[in-house]
């Protein structure tokens, strides 16, 4: 019986709930403008909107599922609302652009309709090769530019349109230039200071010449070769198994560990010489790897037998020290020494006083001197004779004692003055036994 009526139920309620459903309306949401009203039950996926006069009825694809004839005549369905006005900038110039046959962009239809073609055409483009898309999609539109050309108005127009624009805009533009130059040049600048200052900071690898580099390699290995042998003999003291050391190297130590002394003191002299040959600066593993080798070599002085493992445990750690000293002067990078810049000063002086002007002044300064002082050259030549010497300058004051009460010659005019002008008669001088 139980099972009777949950069928019965089963069948009559949808019954019911279909035919009373009717008389109940839907609530709707438009789907242009989102406006949420009620409708009939059964006009639910067919109603026109109250709030935009738009009909939403579609189909399972998206499309209409009814003709609208307000999509296909104009005339036919003319809207009482209306949330497109037609642009009245278009007809601001009547005397260039007439208001028959234009749109509202200021075309008129047949520039409209070839523009349209344009648009379609451009958007079936399809490229003969995908990596030259953007060079053959510009090629494309200038062709079609060319086949639907505007019309002569039209051209005038888009013209007129573009200086508007390009006024509307131009300070805009100059100020986006004026900043982008800016901070093209601010950046410019900063890259070039940069560059500069890495320049004068860079720190270079292996720099430090053929000499220094391969005593530093040397330096390195023989910090090794005294490192591990003190470390493996503390492990052995303390009973330890941390790490081992190849075969063929542990043979070796014995001998390695007797010439201790003779390999710290070939890493003094190494690293000594290195610092005078390296021709980058000198730094701080420089100084400290010849003070720790000195205390290293220092410590074979000590005896053994009564210190033996306070040795091994200081000489493993002078080692340590060493190598890694030895590493860092190896391996990390350096800056060159400071290069001796040239005198400037003396060249530009030297070759000031090689310029043609610069002669010639020193030519006419010797000429003058030889006129004021004509036997100056005798007896610089003759300094030898302190006699001969004290005659010519008597003879020279009386000369010019003569010259003075003469009366000084005519000159002549300054274009017509040549070298034979300046020439002196020189006068007869007894110098010993010359005359």
């Amino acid at each position: 019986m139980e099972v009777v009526a949950a069928v019965v139920a089963c069948t009559v309620v949808p019954v019911v709930y279909t035919s009373l459903r009717n008389y109940f309306p839907a609530k709707v949401n438009c789907w242009f403008c989102q406006h949420d009203q009620r409708v009939p039950y059964n006009q639910r996926n067919s109603f026109i909107c109250s709030s935009c006069e738009q009909y939403n009825g579609f189909d399972a694809s998206g499309g209409y599922n009814r003709k609208v004839p307000g999509q296909h005549c104009v005339i036919a369905a003319k809207p009482v609302n209306r949330f497109c006005t037609p642009s009245k900038s278009a007809f601001t110039r009547p005397d260039v652009v007439p208001q028959e046959g234009f749109g509202s962009n200021g075309l008129c239809d047949k520039c409209n309709q070839q523009q349209e073609i344009i648009m379609r055409k451009i958007a079936a483009f399809e490229p003969l090769n995908e990596d030259r898309w953007n060079e053959e999609l510009e090629d494309y539109r200038y062709k079609l530019n060319k086949i639907y050309p505007l019309c002569a108005k039209c051209t005038f127009f888009a013209q007129n349109k573009m200086q508007e624009e390009k006024k509307k805009h131009a300070n805009l533009m100059a100020i986006k230039n004026r900043v982008a130059n800016s901070l093209v040049s601010g950046l410019t600048s900063v890259t070039k200071v940069a560059v500069k200052a890495a320049a004068r900071r860079r720190r270079q690898f292996f720099a430090g010449g053929r000499v220094a580099e391969t005593l530093h390699a040397l330096s390195f290995v023989l910090t090794v070769l005294l490192f591990l042998p003190q470390l493996n003999q503390l492990q052995e003291d303390a009973e330890l198994d941390l790490f081992r050391l190849p075969p063929l190297f542990c043979i070796a130590m014995p001998s390695i560990l007797a010439a201790a002394y003779h390999l710290v003191g070939g890493l003094l002299c190494a690293h000594t010489i290195s610092i005078w040959t390296n021709k980058c600066r000198a730094t701080l593993p420089d100084l400290l790897l010849p003070f720790f080798a000195g205390l290293h070599l220092a410590s074979f002085s000590v005896p053994e037998d009564a210190y033996r493992e306070d040795l091994a445990l200081f000489r493993c750690a002078f080692a340590s020290f060493e190598m890694l000293l030895a590493t860092a002067i190896t391996f990390v990078p350096r800056k060159k020494m400071h290069t001796k810049r040239p005198n400037r000063i003396l060249s530009s002086a030297f070759s000031l006083a090689s310029t043609p002007m610069s002669q010639c002044s020193s030519q006419a300064s010797s000429r003058n001197n030889s006129m004021l002082s004509p036997n100056m050259g005798i007896a610089a030549a003759f300094e030898e004779s302190p006699k001969s010497t004290t005659e010519l300058v008597v003879r020279q004051r009386l000369k010019w004692r003569e010259r003075e009460q003469t009366p000084e010659p005519m000159t002549s005019p300054k274009h017509t003055r040549d070298r034979d002008d300046y020439e002196v008669e020189w006068p007869h001088v007894c110098i010993g036994e010359l005359c």
